[in-house]
């Protein structure tokens, strides 16, 4: 499956998922730090945002379901990006993802 959803605009909502998840206590410092420098590897966070976008067909959700002016609902897919965050980052560190 190729891309979906813009990089740049992935980058930014997953890493205010990686905030929102970590400030709400569903992961922590450490683990939140690893998905931030995750995030700065360009090719890492290709294949992230590949599995996001797995996951997301797998689950009938969506990710270009339109939200305001006809793009992606953004809120919807950093709520959804929270949910994997523990399971990606257990990928990242077992497998380098």
């Amino acid at each position: 499956m190729g891309q979906v959803l813009q990089a740049s605009e992935f980058k930014t909502h997953f890493l205010t998922a990686v905030d929102e998840a970590q400030s709400e206590g569903k992961i922590g410092h450490i683990r939140a730090s690893a998905l931030r420098r995750s995030a700065d590897n360009p090719k890492r966070l290709a294949r992230i945002q590949a599995r996001v976008e797995e996951e997301c067909v797998c689950c009938g959700v969506n990710p270009l379901s339109s939200g305001p002016n006809g793009a992606p609902d953004w809120a919807a897919i950093i709520e959804f990006i929270k949910q994997l965050l523990p399971l990606i980052a257990q990928l990242i560190a077992l497998f380098g993802l």
